[in-house]
This record gives C-alpha cells, structure tokens and sequence, in this order.
C-alpha cells in the first residue's frame, strides 16, 4: 500500500503530460505480463467475439480511467484527487445493482450515503478554498469520473473472470487497448510522447515496478492468506498515505474541511465493502 500511495507523488514529479503517462504506464504493464499470458495461448485464441468486445470495452474504461485521475492531479490537491477516485467500489456497488442484478444490501446503501456526504465536503473544501490549486473542483469532478470508469473496468473483468477467462488474459490485452486508446487521444491532443528527461523516464519505470508491480501483484498474491474484504479494506489506506506523502514531499496541506470529508469517504467505502461481503472485494481486487 506504501508504494500504491507512492503513484500520485511520482506522477506530480514527471515532467510529462497526463496522457503521455498513462499511455506509458498502461504500454509497460501490458508489456511486463504478455510473457506470463504466453502460456495461455489456447485461450486467447478461444475468446468468443463477446468477449474480444467486453475486453475491449474494460481496456477503454482502464483508459479512461487513467486519463481522468491523472489529469485532476493538475488541477486539485493530491489527497482530495486520490481520495475521490478510491470510490470505484460505491459506482460497483450502484452498477451491479443497475446492469447485473445483484442485490445491494441496506448496510451498503448505507455505507454508499455515508461516502456521497464525504464527497460532497471534500468538493465544498476545494470550492472554497483559496489556495494555489487552479480549477480544483473541475479536478475533483475529473477524479471521480476517473473512479467510475475504474468501476466499468472492474465490473467488466467480473463478467469475464466468472466466465474462466484467465486473469492475463484479461489483463493484457485490457492494458493494451488502454494503451493504444491513450496514444490515439496523445496525436489528437499533439502531446509530447517522447523525449522526456532522464528522471521521468525513471519515474515511469517507478510507476510499473512500484504501485504495479510492488502494489496491486502483492495485493493480489495475500488473497490466499487473507480474506478478500480485509486486502480490499486495507486499500483504503491510500488516500490517507498519499496525503501524508503529498504533506512531506510536496509541501501540500489541503483545505481544512478536507480532514472532515475524507474520513467520511473512507467510513462509508469501508462500510460498502464490509456489506458488500467477499464476492464484491474479491471483484474489486482480482480485477486491480
């Protein structure tokens, strides 16, 4: 969770473009797992026309998620940017309900409430806030559009992995639609792709091997130790390490209504994820 946290630091330090990051980051992950997806060939090659759409309506989402959050990371504070688009699990919550059926308890509508309130402070706390930050609540609105194209990306891998599709399967080509997405979007914006100095390109690697890599694979590889709810709860401690790192390293105190608001988001995120039992956090972890 430390280097998950980590991501927004390094992504504030890159001399590099929001789009021109996530196409790198999703270009290096899809390229880092294609030779663990090699061993299933037969799958990839036996994938329905179905699901060749579903995989490239999750790499879309994956995508757009990526443009979205990074892009508000130039407008808000880091804290309200991550705290915002940890919400995913509420948009699964309310989509599953909507698209698949699935029942939403009473303690998970309420956990959803408890997290729509905390949003709306934190949102209250960057409209009002007369510090450095430019178009904030722009950005905290691009976040939480960020976290509920993660929300599409994970109910997506939902389908496809009750459907046996192996989780690389699923991964790499979702990163790779992402990336190619992300590189259209670069030429039509004429954003800058290469050529960047020595340390982003080290940042870059860092993104892969630190939050990827060392983060959600670590995440994911606890899940036969640890209960599926108690690895997702414990992302939650994101926002809080990223704000805090934000605090030492970039000298970024946010709007003092923040400390009221985010605590209620991760309050009501908690209570949505406890309710929701093991088939949603396993959903929310499985697909990371």
């Amino acid at each position: 969770m430390v280097a998950i946290a980590a991501a927004a630091i390094l992504i504030r330090e890159a001399e590099a473009a929001a789009v021109a990051i996530a196409f790198w980051r999703t270009a290096a992950g899809s390229a880092v797992l294609f030779p663990f997806a090699a061993r299933h060939r037969a799958a990839l090659a036996g994938l329905s026309w179905r699901e060749a759409l579903l995989l490239t309506g999750s790499g879309l989402c994956l995508g757009l998620h990526f443009a979205l959050w990074l892009g508000s990371l130039e407008l808000t504070t880091v804290a309200s940017s991550v705290t915002l688009a940890t919400m995913s699990p509420l948009f699964v919550a309310l989509a599953a309900t909507v698209l698949l059926g699935e029942q939403t308890s009473r303690p998970a509508w309420t956990g959803i409430m408890i997290t729509v309130v905390g949003a709306a402070v934190i949102g209250l706390a960057d409209s009002s806030d007369p510090g450095e930050t430019t178009n904030a609540v722009l950005g905290d609105l691009m976040a939480l559009g960020g976290a509920g194209a993660m929300a599409g990306y994970i109910l997506i891998g939902r389908v496809l992995r009750r459907a046996d599709v192996p989780n690389l399967v699923f991964a790499v080509p979702t990163y790779a639609v992402a990336a190619m997405a992300l590189f259209v979007l670069a030429i039509v914006r004429d954003e800058q792709l290469t050529e960047f100095p020595a340390s982003t390109w080290l940042i870059f690697a860092a993104l892969v091997v630190g939050p990827q890599l060392l983060g959600h694979a670590m995440l994911t590889s606890v899940l036969d130790r640890l209960s599926a709810t108690t690895v997702a709860v414990t992302t939650l401690f994101e926002p809080i390490g990223a704000t805090v790192l934000a605090w030492i390293v970039l000298d970024e105190v946010p709007a003092a209504l923040f400390w009221l608001g985010a605590p209620v988001v991760l309050l009501g995120l908690a209570v949505t994820l406890r309710s929701g039992g093991d088939d949603l956090s396993h959903d929310v972890m499985d697909t990371l």
